[in-house]
This record gives structure tokens, sequence and C-alpha cells, in this order.
């Protein structure tokens, strides 16, 4: 059984494991050593998980995360409870069904993989320009230093294309 990633619980690597991905793949037997994975008990755990990754939207942890892509980890969520919904067991979903959960669940995973990496705070020494061995150290995001290089490699392209103008005009 593979790992999680951050916030989103185990149940849906189990359900992986017991769910085929099409309709004509046979179910892979589960690990003996994990029960029955009831919809039951998973409502309460995908709410829990869905207000603890909702916290930490919010509380910083995935400063980086866009309008946008908040907005599709809920849309995620929403499909999630709405296919977990009232079967009595994971294994009573369509196959169909089971695919699109899983799918909702890799969508979040990947969304908050990617806001967890950019919100990582990186420090670098620095040279200051003009002194000889003074250094000093800057932290920003990786989103940052990633839009802050862009937007030099932007302006630097700008100059390259710009019409040379010389004193007279």
């Amino acid at each position: 059984m593979k790992a999680c990633f951050f916030t989103l619980c185990c149940v849906f690597t189990a359900m992986a494991a017991t769910a085929p991905a099409t309709a004509g793949e046979a179910a892979v037997d589960a690990d003996p050593s994990v029960s029955t994975v009831s919809v039951e008990a998973l409502g309460p755990n995908l709410r829990a998980q869905r207000e603890e990754v909702e916290m930490h939207m919010a509380d910083g942890r995935y400063a980086e995360i866009s309008d946008r892509d908040k907005a599709a980890v809920l849309a995620a969520f929403d499909d999630m409870e709405r296919l977990v919904g009232g079967a009595s067991d994971v294994r009573a979903l369509a196959p169909e069904q089971r695919a699109e959960l899983l799918t909702a669940q890799e969508r979040v995973n990947a969304l908050l993989t990617q806001a967890r990496a950019d919100s990582r705070v990186v420090c670098k020494r620095l040279k200051v320009t003009g002194a000889r061995a003074r250094r000093t150290t800057i932290c920003h995001t990786v989103a940052q230093w990633n839009h802050a290089a862009e937007s030099s490699q932007e302006q630097m392209r700008l100059k390259q294309h710009s019409p040379m103008v010389g004193p007279d005009g």
C-alpha cells in the first residue's frame, strides 16, 4: 500500500487497493491487515479531512495556493462527498464511481503537494553589490523566488528586443 500525502487520510489508499480502476479490471485483494472500509466510517473521516485542509489553507501552510486551486480542492472534496453519499460500503460503488473518487483524491493531493512545495521558505546568502565580502541572507517562498527569476528574465528579454536609442533620440 502506498503512503498518503499530506492530510488526506489513508482510507482512500485502502480504497485504491480494493477498487478496480476500470470496469474490465479485476479487483485486487486488499491487505488482510486493513479492515473493510465502510462509507459510514469514511463520511466523518472525509469531513474531518476537509476541515483540516481548509484550516491549513487559512493558516498559511499552503500560503502559495491560488484562489483557483483552492476552489478546485474544495470542488474535489464536494465530488468525493457526493460519490461516497449513501453507499453502504466503498465496494458498493460502481467501478466508475470508485475511479472518479480516486481521481478526485489524486487531484487534491496534486494541488496540495504543489502548494506546499511553493509555500516552502528558502533562504539564500547573496553578495551585496558594491561590497567586497559582505553577504546578506534573504528569505522568500519558492513561489516568490520563481516569480522574481521569471520577472528578471522577462525584463532582460524586453531590453534585448527593444531598439537601441542614442542620445539624439
